[in-house]
């Protein structure tokens, strides 16, 4: 297992929007630490420094701030829009020892026989929900299908986990299977067949729940209560 990436980090001294949008106008990335009986530190990373560790799926990381080093997990990352742009990440200390639940990507690998005897290959997991320590944590789970003919399917009970590695996923969700392109095309028919009945069917003039409250602005400052 590769070794976890190091994250460079400066002290955010100025709170706020404002600095924050500042900061991101610079190139820079506002984040937070938080964890382990510490209380929590404003940071800052710069975004061609942190965006290549997030594209790689590295969950955990070696934080170098003021001088120190302390493993972090990711807890939380918030993108722009249009999910172009890092506006905000949490990280949290942990211990390298420590158990951790987290949930890892699936990739399938190799090329499915099915696929090239009428079958479509679909994939219908795209992470899994693991518990192991912080140093154990796989960047990802990668899952062979180079044995799927049409009508084969893995299953979460399938995978090998990493050594370490305990999978909480329900063992009987499905990750990948080969379906018959005819079958896959009558199934996909027949889904917008009944979108378009339910479209077409009326809708009654108060059929909805007439004690129902009116919408309120989200907005809106809360109320005072009376006495």
């Amino acid at each position: 297992m590769a070794a976890d990436p190091t994250l460079l980090a400066e002290t955010r001294t100025r709170p706020g929007t404002a600095e924050s949008r500042r900061l991101r106008a610079k190139g820079i990335v506002p984040g937070i630490v938080y964890g382990h009986g510490e209380g929590s530190v404003g940071i800052a990373v710069p975004a061609h420094d942190l965006r290549p560790i997030l594209v790689s799926g590295h969950q955990v990381v070696d934080l170098k701030l003021d001088g120190n080093v302390q493993k972090s997990i990711f807890k939380a990352v918030q993108y722009d829009t249009f999910g172009q742009h890092i506006l905000h990440f949490d990280l949290q200390r942990v211990s390298a020892d420590e158990k951790l639940e987290t949930d890892v990507r699936v990739v399938t690998t190799g090329i499915a026989p099915g696929s090239e005897a009428g079958g479509v290959l679909q994939h219908d997991l795209d992470s899994i929900h693991i518990r192991c320590s912080a140093v154990s944590i796989p960047d990802r789970i990668e899952v062979s299908v180079s044995e799927l003919q049409v009508g084969d399917e893995i299953r979460v009970g399938d995978i090998v986990p990493p050594e370490g590695v305990e999978i909480l996923t329900d063992p009987h969700d499905l990750v990948a299977h080969v379906i018959d392109a005819e079958a896959l095309a009558a199934r996909q028919e027949a889904a917008v067949e009944a979108a378009t009945v339910d479209s077409l069917e009326p809708e009654l003039v108060g059929e909805g729940d007439e004690d129902a409250p009116a919408a309120e602005d989200d907005d809106a400052p809360a109320k005072p209560e009376e006495d």
